[in-house]
């Protein structure tokens, strides 16, 4: 079964977004008519495969930057030390407190957000997938707070404020997923989250038939 429809969800572009899957719940009385205004994204099947493509190497990208930031930053917070010690020039004073600035949206991050994390895999050989679009969806006003796509690994990490929040996961070729709302307080409390989707035959007959 499909996750309900929630109202007046929108991104920075589109208002009162619908995603495949979705239960839309009319409430009127007898014969009344009700009008649905709803923006529903699509993507041409011909951009599908290039766009995979782009999603694969931006998210290697991504990967890449992510494991060496840390270190990156380290390393350039020492040299930035090291200069300002050795010369206390305007310029040396301006890097250092750039640098410093890093670590505090890294301290920040730490303790004021919580990193949501857990992967995705096939219900039935229990393989992890790729290429899975997750929105992390505010369960509060219905707002689309963050978007990751999977790698090879079929991991996934959100990093946002505590709150209550869902999350809806498309892939070609299987059903759409969506979650029951949850709360995320803390960083300890959370833990991880392991996801199951279920290969949707019917979809994948349509896509042939376009093609």
């Amino acid at each position: 079964k499909g996750a309900r429809y929630i109202p007046n969800r929108y991104d920075a572009y589109y208002n009162n977004l619908y995603y495949a899957g979705e239960i839309i719940t009319i409430m009127t009385e007898g014969e009344e008519k009700s009008l649905l205004d709803l923006s529903i994204p699509l993507m041409p099947l011909k951009t599908i495969n290039s766009w995979q493509r782009f999603l694969r190497a931006w998210h290697r990208l991504m990967k890449f930057i992510y494991q060496i930031h840390l270190p990156l930053l380290i390393i350039g917070t020492l040299l930035a030390t090291s200069s300002l010690i050795y010369r206390q020039t305007v310029l040396n004073w301006i890097v250092a407190g750039i640098y410093l600035g890093f670590w505090l949206i890294e301290l920040g991050q730490f303790f004021y957000h919580t990193r949501t994390f857990g992967k995705i895999i096939d219900e039935k050989t229990q393989k992890p997938l790729e290429l899975v679009l997750l929105r992390l969806i505010s369960a509060k006003t219905g707002k689309i707070v963050s978007t990751f796509v999977t790698g090879e690994d079929g991991k996934f990490i959100f990093v946002v404020p505590t709150g209550v929040y869902t999350i809806s996961a498309v892939k070609e070729g299987y059903e759409p997923l969506f979650t029951r709302a949850f709360a995320v307080r803390s960083l300890t409390k959370f833990g991880k989250l392991d996801l199951k989707m279920k290969s949707s035959r019917k979809w994948s007959r349509e896509l042939d038939i376009a093609e």
